[in-house]
């Protein structure tokens, strides 16, 4: 589980540099984390939605009446990050991926351009993107 939070805690700062800071971990009403990216993604095109909605086998039904796109989109992105996380657990459980995980995903650090020479986090990426 501590992985999976990891995980999508890199997916959020990627998409937004400056994320909201939760001080306390146990409050149940914090923001969920996808919260961070739903105004990166408000403009994302239908199209995009409706591929993603492919990629996981589901559909929503009349986009615009449920939630905003950008709401409805991290929610996507979110289950797909999930699901491929789901699938790879065991390799990022491994200790050479592990120990990315620990790092603060400072682009100006050599190791982080490390990360994106192993197959997961550039299929991650490939998720993002």
């Amino acid at each position: 589980r501590r992985i999976l939070f990891q995980v999508m805690s890199y997916v959020i700062t990627w998409l937004n540099p400056t994320p909201t800071i939760i001080t306390n971990q146990h409050n149940n009403k914090k923001p969920a984390l996808r919260s961070n990216i739903i105004t990166k993604l408000q403009h994302i095109p239908a199209k995009y939605i409706r591929e993603a909605e492919r990629r996981l086998d589901i559909f929503i039904f009349n986009i615009a009446t449920i939630a905003s796109r950008g709401d409805i989109a991290s929610v996507l992105l979110q289950q797909e990050v999930l699901d491929f996380m789901q699938m790879r657990l065991k390799a990022f459980k491994a200790p050479a991926i592990k120990a990315y995980l620990n790092q603060t995903g400072d682009k100006d650090n050599v190791s982080y351009v490390e990360w994106f020479q192993r197959t997961e986090w550039i299929e991650l990426l490939d998720i993002i993107r």
